[in-house]
């Protein structure tokens, strides 16, 4: 398995990429999928990787934060699996601050997902202690008709893309 560096995800940072963790959450061939009543969204939990973090220490924090530590105290075995990119359309770049590890300003033109398969012993959610309002336990098929309503073109892209890796990979059918 390769692994991802300090260095490497600072590279991304100065190419103008924010960094993202993306939690692929997994129980007995299944996918699961968390609902944004704001967005109208179904997706996979995610957030940004902090200067100089880890990548592990930012998948515990951010998979933590997004989830609860209920959820996550249930993890069997987590696995980096891909990395991808989106690019914001141009009117868009710089419209938030991204600084790479030495605290210059580089102008912020997208994210980079490292995306990670984590297998869970349970089925159940505290939906109460996460940060999305609902979730599914879906099958690839349910997952794939979920994401294909992510308005978001590359959004959508990149998550298909992972959906279809983990499905290549028999992690979910």
């Amino acid at each position: 398995m390769r692994t991802v560096t300090v260095l490497e995800i600072n590279e991304k940072r100065n190419l103008g990429f924010r960094p993202e963790v993306v939690g692929c959450f997994l129980h007995n061939k299944k996918i699961f999928l968390f609902y944004d009543k704001k967005y109208d969204l179904w997706q996979f939990p995610q957030g940004g990787v902090r200067n100089l973090e880890e990548i592990k220490n930012a998948l515990l924090r951010e998979m933590t934060e997004e989830l609860g530590n209920t959820l996550y105290s249930q993890v069997k075995n987590e696995e980096f699996f891909a990395e991808d990119k989106i690019h914001f359309p141009k009117k868009y770049w710089g419209n938030r601050t991204l600084k790479n590890d030495s605290g210059r300003e580089v102008m912020m033109k997208g994210k980079y997902y490292y995306a990670f398969a984590i297998q869970i012993n349970t089925k159940d959610v505290t939906i109460e202690e996460t940060e999305f309002d609902g979730y599914i336990l879906a099958s690839f098929d349910q997952a794939r008709i979920l994401l294909q309503k992510i308005r978001q073109h590359e959004k959508r892209r990149v998550s298909m893309r992972f959906l279809k890796i983990l499905t290549e990979k028999k992690l979910i059918v």
